[in-house]
């Protein structure tokens, strides 16, 4: 069994395991906003 909750198996993808890939998506999705945000402030220091 894979660790990756991203990882799709064969067979119907059940609500419990739903959860968790929704879970997984939004804390990737927010890992790259915050890394994001941050770039564009080490830009704007860059600036000056």
């Amino acid at each position: 069994m894979s660790c990756d909750p991203l990882h799709i198996q064969g067979g119907p993808v059940m609500r419990a395991r739903a959860k968790k890939m929704c879970e997984a998506l939004n804390g990737l999705i927010e890992q790259i906003w915050v890394e994001n945000n941050i770039q564009q402030a080490n830009r704007s220091l860059d600036d000056y």
